[in-house]
């Protein structure tokens, strides 16, 4: 990262093609370190719709919204004039720090919750273990606040789902966990609601990332509740529920025939 040579600023592009960020620092290529912030007059500033620049100069900065392709200069970019004269002396190369913040009204990350013991409400002495797939759609609204929680800092997808991960997996396990007995379903039958296990997680979720995360969710969707068919949990309550049902039909049976019988006696 370097100051650009003359001339060099002519052809170098300020832009963001990251397929995943959230916000995301711009460098230029190749040239001395120590200059990395160096902009001369003449680079050509691409913004993508759906995204923000930012330009920072000793703690001022000012905002190109998307979509918007063209050379810095004070005749095409005004707003910039100003905040390069006041906070960077002006001139040219002119020492700025660019950042992009993805506006974008869908962006997605993947959550998945490992394995956790879920017990039936029939059958309270039988847990089965079970995992919970699904994804979160947001969207950046208001930016400063944003900045104000993250600061203008590199961020990515996968760092935010880190951030996330721990309160995501807590709103998952204590609703899943909860479900059956609230439901009134045995645990190998979870699947059935799941646009009631949605909703619930959902609103859990939306809140939490609105208030301490800054961003606005769109929608959760649970893709998937697995159970660990393969675990000694489930294998008992098959079991179990198995011999309870076969002891059910052969009293019933046992039933219908004394009805029977008693019938034909009268």
């Amino acid at each position: 990262m370097s100051i650009f040579n003359p001339g060099a600023g002519l052809r170098d592009a300020v832009r963001c093609d990251e397929p995943d960020y959230l916000i995301w620092k711009w460098r230029p290529r190749g040239g001395r370190p120590g200059r990395e912030n160096a902009i001369r007059w003449g680079a050509v500033l691409t913004v993508r719709e759906g995204s923000l620049a930012v330009f920072v100069c000793k703690g001022s900065h000012d905002y190109v919204w998307g979509p918007f392709s063209q050379k810095l200069s004070t005749g095409n970019l005004p707003l910039l004039a100003p905040l390069i004269t006041a906070a960077c002396g002006g001139g040219s190369p002119f020492q700025a720090e660019v950042y992009f913040i993805n506006l974008a009204k869908l962006v997605q990350v993947r959550f998945g919750v490992p394995y956790f013991d879920v017990f039936d409400p029939t059958y309270t002495e039988f847990s089965v273990p079970v995992a919970v797939r699904g994804s979160i759609t947001f969207h950046i609204e208001d930016y400063d606040r944003f900045i104000e929680l993250h600061r203008l800092d590199e961020f990515d997808l996968e760092r935010f789902s880190e951030q996330i991960r721990s309160a995501v997996s807590k709103y998952v396990k204590s609703v899943v966990a909860n479900a059956p007995e609230r439901y009134g379903i045995p645990v190998v039958q979870l699947e059935r609601k799941l646009p009631e296990l949605d909703a619930e997680i959902g609103g859990l979720i939306k809140k939490r990332l609105e208030s301490d995360f800054g961003v606005a969710v769109n929608g959760t969707d649970i893709s998937a509740v697995d159970i660990d068919t393969g675990s000694d949990g489930y294998r008992e309550l098959i079991q179990i529920t198995k011999k309870l049902t076969s002891a059910r039909l052969r009293a019933q049976a046992e039933a219908d025939i004394k009805d029977i019988l008693s019938g034909h006696n009268r």
